[in-house]
């Protein structure tokens, strides 16, 4: 019997085009399964079903499809889908990630099963897509199967189009999703039976799914057992997302969409907003598509005045609770808001529904975010192994301003596709997990700008998509079983393995001390035995310097009494060249009784690892870009700082450094730092006074502080290194103020957090002025203050623009890394205070001599966070520098347009002084990218060396065997 609506003649035809056009999950389901058994080919025939259904399916429409599919079937890395023939998945959750991530599981040859607990697809809100997305989505045939896919001036999607989109491919691929089933947890193997998972209801009662591989997909709430995940707390931001019913009419048609509109770049619209309604909003973004979409980030001022939140609470969490919001009054403002946003040309603005029937509107706080350790775990129990991964938000939670949610989430997939591929490939388990991580490190970073340009050439290779990616960062032996409880055997029933940092032996301590004395080798005066002793006099650590860097040093000059004088000399010089910071100071390392080991060995061990750089790059791994390290960082915000101070004059200022020598403005900076700050005892933060442990340490021109220590004297909050100056009529330290320029709009971190800083509070209050002003001192005279405008600190670890309404790219990708980035700060510290405690032998710590080894891999990872943030430091810089001329020139258009003689007295003393802070800013800029050019060509210089080595190395070794044949 046909299907009404089908056509008797050509039924297959008829069945394709309503699952093709099929709007509901449930519909999409039944007309797949009416077309398969129209044709006669079962679905879960997984290795052959798509041929077959591509033979017995002749039809035009269909086709189009299957040159989509199998375009991208075609890559070679898939193996004619016979590279995971052998291998089950199930994959929990039938959200975009979780099908996407089964999508290519079955390009891979594998049998896939995705449960999802939910039996329809109903989330209204849209996602915004970046290029590779919309390209890779293309690729898929979303266009076949959508047509009105990126048809509208902003590429975006609603959720649920875009999971049945994702659903009718993976169906064809012969994928088996099971909907409105409950998974319940994964069942252990017993007897014959391998992993399988206990769900509710059973859809099949008789026959149980064995898999050896399972993603999860599931969400942040849930997260399988063995994976851990920290948290990244923000201040408080309330996010509102609205829902208006799409009627798809002319006059619908004509109201342009918002990319993102944003306080900094539209001051009137929000004023305006602010004055007609009494709304206040950070910024707010409108989508068109299957419903009419709004996204804003209020003001809790601007909520508690409308009514929305009842009583104000410092937390969040109770502030937004339920019975805490009027959702008569969160209707009427988000309606007000969306009225007002589109001009109110949107007739008949009427509420969607959300999946419990009521109006979609939500309200929530995206403050705080988290993000998995790791990424991957093989689990063994009674000889069977499963291989576990994460995608989707129950990998990295989505921070929803920047777009990333899909974004990252398909590349997690296609990350967690190659996992699977090595997995089936039969690659050692211990190799694929150690490959997963170091791929995975990549993906907070990944914006739209740092990927690859080439969208088309995509695939689940990692290299085809980062421009830099080294799969080895995490090696093998660095993953490891996690240590037995003492009172199991060693013998174990069961086990878990996942990625654990263990110490790279070939790094160890004792290579370290040979290392120094192969280099110092030869040297008058230096004999290297430990760590402690043999570096008295300063000699061993100049000889260092001087064997690799024999321009910087003249060893005949030293006097080996003048010990002080040697270690400052040799730790200025490795701050300024090789930006590496002391740990101790130079009167400590000067003398036997006070010289610590653990404080060389982190010491040498960056002297160790910067040397040795450009020597021990593998021939078989991408070269990592080399970020620009902190002390040139240091040395680059003050020179920015110092030419603020001279720009009216225009003065043409040299760069800081060329490869042999030091410019009068280093040396007056390093002279601050002795003679002005001096220097302090390393063993006590200079704030507090507490025990300051090695791995703990801010050192900040001379002293010592505990990161949460080191704060700006003005508004009391943390500071970054490259992101202070030190005040010199206070004595205190404080945040530098890039910007000078009156309202102009920033985000600023605080901490670990975020909110718009401007000249308001938390919630929206106008902060007093601080009448306190002090005089500025000329900083050529050897002191340097740094004005702050209206005495309102900026604040802390970098201010940055906001960019560009919610998309925040790159700027907010900047700060979201940061965020991350302190979080990694505290950890390593944490793990560095229990080693150095346990290395001490103090009482109740445990631990043995053989700690030195992970104490050496802290070090360096520490090392590679610092690169990073400086590097981010700086970018944050140029970020500022740039936006700021932007908005300068948008004010000097005004006054440009008015004849000489339109212009008052005010109004030419205004443009007057806008053209002087516009020609301030493009001093800085010009002088920014001089100093970071010179430091581009001097590492190019570098590269070109070690590269010309390495070269005649091989071109060594080449005739050798040539000669020999």
């Amino acid at each position: 019997m046909v299907a009404p609506g089908v056509d008797p003649i050509r039924p297959s035809h008829a069945l394709f085009d309503l699952f093709v056009t099929a709007e509901s999950c449930r519909d999409v389901q039944k007309h797949f399964s009416a077309l398969c058994e129209q044709l006669q080919v079962d679905p879960k025939d997984f290795r052959v079903f798509y041929s077959k259904l591509k033979e017995r399916l002749n039809y035009w429409k269909a086709k189009d499809l299957w040159v989509k599919i199998d375009k991208r079937a075609s890559d070679k890395d898939y193996q004619q889908r016979k590279a995971c023939a052998e291998n089950k998945c199930l994959v929990l959750g039938a959200g975009p990630c979780g099908l996407r991530a089964a999508v290519e599981l079955a390009l891979l040859g594998a049998q896939v099963l995705v449960v999802e607990k939910r039996a329809s697809f109903s989330r209204n809100n849209v996602l915004h897509l970046w290029p590779y997305t919309v390209c890779d989505l293309r690729g898929l045939g979303a266009k076949k199967l959508y047509g009105r896919f990126c048809t509208g001036t902003l590429d975006h999607i609603s959720i649920r189009q875009l999971q049945l989109i994702l659903l009718k491919v993976a169906l064809v691929l012969g994928v088996e999703v099971l909907t409105a089933v409950e998974f319940q947890g994964l069942e252990e193997p017993s007897g014959d039976k391998g992993w399988t998972a206990k769900l509710h209801p059973n859809p099949h009662p008789t026959l149980a799914f064995e898999f050896d591989v399972f993603i999860s997909a599931g969400g942040g709430s849930f997260i399988p057992d063995g994976f851990k995940h920290k948290e990244l707390r923000a201040t408080l931001a309330i996010g509102i997302t609205a829902n208006f019913t799409n009627r798809h009419t002319v006059a619908e048609a004509h109201v342009e969409e918002i990319a993102g509109v944003a306080g900094i770049y539209n001051q009137k619209f929000f004023h305006d907003l602010l004055t007609q309604t009494g709304i206040d909003l950070e910024n707010i973004v409108y989508y068109k598509d299957e419903t009419h979409y709004f996204v804003m980030t209020a003001k809790k001022k601007s909520l508690l005045k409308k009514g929305v939140i009842k009583q104000d609470y410092s937390d969040a969490e109770q502030l937004l609770a339920r019975e805490n919001v009027d959702h008569d009054a969160l209707w009427r403002y988000a309606y007000e808001a969306a009225n007002f946003s589109t001009n109110r040309q949107l007739p008949e603005l009427e509420f969607a529904t959300n999946p419990a029937g009521r109006r979609d509107v939500a309200m929530f706080d995206f403050t705080c975010m988290h993000r998995a350790e790791h990424a991957s775990l093989v689990r063994e129990r009674r000889g069977k192994k499963l291989l576990m991964g994460l995608v989707g938000d129950s990998l990295v939670e989505p921070f929803w301003p920047q777009g990333t949610g899909i974004a990252r989430g398909f590349l997690a997939a296609f990350d967690t596709a190659w996992m699977v591929r090595s997995w089936g490939l039969g690659v050692p388990y211990l190799q694929v997990l150690a490959e997963r991580e170091s791929i995975y490190q990549l993906l907070s970073q990944t914006n739209a700008g740092n990927t690859k340009n080439d969208c088309t050439s995509y695939s689940i290779r990692p290299s085809t998509r980062y421009p830099h990616v080294n799969l080895s960062a995490i090696k093998v032996h660095q993953v490891r079983l996690p240590p037995p409880p003492p009172e199991q055997s060693i013998r174990l029933p069961h086990v878990n393995v996942f990625p654990v940092l263990v110490p790279d032996s070939a790094g160890g301590v004792e290579d370290l001390l040979r290392w120094c004395q192969k280099n110092t080798a030869g040297y008058a005066g230096v004999e290297v035995k430990d760590f402690t002793l043999s570096w008295t006099s300063g000699l061993a650590l100049c000889a260092l310097i001087h064997h690799f860097r024999p321009q910087l040093i003249d060893m005949s000059s030293l006097n080996e009494s003048d010990a002080v004088h040697n270690h400052q000399l040799a730790m200025d010089l490795l701050e300024r060249e090789l930006s590496i910071s002391p740990v101790v100071a130079a009167s400590a390392m000067a003398s036997s009784g006070l010289i610590d080991k653990l404080s060389m060995v982190l010491y040498l061990t960056q002297v160790h690892d910067v040397l040795t750089k450009n020597k021990k790059e593998p021939a078989d791994v991408l070269d990592l870009p080399k970020p620009l390290t902190l002390s040139r960082l240091l040395s680059a915000v003050y020179f920015l700082s110092k030419l603020k101070h001279n720009s009216l004059q225009r003065r043409k200022v040299s760069p800081l450094f060329t490869q042999h020598t030091v410019s009068p403005l280093y040396q007056g900076f390093l002279s601050i730092c002795q003679t002005e700050v001096g220097l302090s005892s390393s063993e006590d933060c200079y704030s507090c006074g507490q025990r300051l442990y090695l791995l703990a340490r801010v050192n900040a021109m001379g002293k010592f502080f505990h990161r949460d220590c080191f704060t700006c004297h003005k508004c009391g909050h943390q500071l970054r290194l490259g992101g202070y100056t030190f005040h010199q009529t206070t004595g205190g330290w404080a945040t530098i103020d890039p910007s000078h320029i009156a309202g102009f709009r920033v985000f600023v971190f605080v901490e670990t957090t975020f909110r718009h800083g401007h000249s308001t509070s938390e919630d929206g209050d106008d902060q007093e002025e601080d009448d306190d002003d002090d005089d500025e001192e000329d900083m050529m005279s050897g002191s340097y203050d740094f004005e702050f405008p209206d005495e309102k600190c900026f604040i802390n670890k970098f201010a940055l623009p906001c960019l560009n309404g919610l998309t925040f790219d790159p700027g907010q990708s900047i700060q979201r890394r940061l965020e991350e980035i302190e979080v990694t700060f505290k950890e390593l510290e944490e793990k560095g205070e229990v080693l150095e405690r346990a290395l001490r032998g103090e009482p109740g710590s445990g631990g043995s001599p053989e700690m030195i080894e992970q104490w050496i891999q802290l070090v360096r990872e520490k090392n590679a966070v610092d690169s990073e943030e400086s590097d981010l430091m700086v970018a944050s810089r140029q970020l500022e520098l740039e936006d700021q001329q932007g908005i300068l020139e948008l004010e000097l258009r005004k006054y440009k347009e008015l004849s000489d003689s339109e212009k008052t007295a005010e109004q030419q003393a205004e443009e007057e002084r806008i053209l002087q802070q516009r020609m301030e800013v493009v001093d800085m800029r010009d002088s920014l990218v001089a100093f970071l050019d010179e430091k581009r060509l001097k590492e190019m210089s570098e590269e070109q060396e070690a590269f010309t080595l390495r070269e005649a190395k091989r071109h060594s070794k080449a005739g050798a065997q040539v000669h020999w044949e």
